[in-house]
């Protein structure tokens, strides 16, 4: 039988919040629950194979909601798990909290111009051009694809945008 601890833990938030973050459920097959989270989070599972480390990140979550789960990967060698999770709703913290999460961001598509809402920015000559050179117009989620393409749902152009 797999033996584990579970420890949860709040980066970069306030302290009557992360005592209110905890794992709800953690069963034999991985399946991980948690709740009590930021409304936007970045939620990250560490594993590690003693309780004092070295930790290294297995899976990362945006949570925008209060309650999230998840489905890990077997991991045969570790039998420590924890939650960390990092506030990302505030400007400009919310920016410094991602890069704490994932490391270096690079923009990949989008120059920065546009900032007001419900106006089309779309313009024919951003056809076959760099991405990062067109203005997008309240760009909601991005996706991407096993061949590396990046899917824009950009809202005021009413359209998906798609960068190779």
């Amino acid at each position: 039988m797999k033996s584990f601890v579970v420890l949860t833990a709040c980066l970069f938030a306030w302290a009557a919040r992360c005592a209110d973050f905890s794992i709800t459920s953690f069963d034999r097959t991985n399946h991980i629950s948690w709740n009590n989270i930021f409304s936007n989070a970045i939620t990250t599972v560490e594993v590690a194979t003693n309780p004092a480390g070295p930790w290294r990140a297995q899976k990362s979550f945006y949570d925008k909601g209060s309650v999230d789960n998840a489905s890990l990967s077997p991991d045969p060698t570790s039998h420590f798990y924890r939650l960390l999770q990092v506030d990302i709703s505030g400007t400009p913290q919310g920016y410094t909290n991602l890069l704490d999460s994932y490391g270096t961001l690079t923009t990949v598509a989008g120059d920065g111009a546009g900032g007001i809402d419900n106006v089309n920015y779309w313009q024919a000559g951003f056809e076959g051009g760099f991405a990062t050179n067109a203005s997008l117009s309240r760009p909601h989620i991005a996706i991407a694809d096993h061949a590396g393409n990046i899917f824009i749902a950009d809202k005021n152009s009413h359209s998906i945008l798609e960068v190779t």
